[in-house]
């Protein structure tokens, strides 16, 4: 068998920086991608800090990887990444602040005494 090179290494999952399946670099991308997909998702109806916006983006994390981001080894697995990430972000704080839809239903909601 011949020896991977550096890139191989470092990009496979099985590689020197990945714990699990789960490629560091990626994570470290996903990371720094997670602010940028939170702002084009933050501006649609889907919201952001909200249990709904925190089940959506981890829908569409597992939904992402199924189709095949996973696929495209280092971003698709960012992408997957950072959905996930702000996803749980989302919830977490949705949960606690009960905030469950955001917008105008977060209004009504705080209007009726939820």
């Amino acid at each position: 068998m011949a020896e991977k090179s550096l890139v191989e290494k470092v990009t496979s999952p099985e590689g020197f920086l990945s714990v699990g399946r789960q490629n560091l670099v990626s994570l470290g991308i996903g990371g720094a991608v997670k602010p940028f997909v939170e702002g084009l998702i933050a501006a649609t109806p889907v919201g952001n800090s909200t249990v709904v916006s925190g089940l959506v983006k981890i829908v569409g994390g597992v939904v992402a990887h199924e189709v095949g981001a996973s696929k495209i080894p280092i971003l698709g697995n960012a992408l997957v990444a950072a959905l996930i990430m702000d996803g749980g972000e989302d919830l977490a704080r949705g949960i606690a602040s009960r905030n469950i839809f955001g917008g105008a239903a977060a209004a009504a909601a705080a209007e009726a005494g939820w």
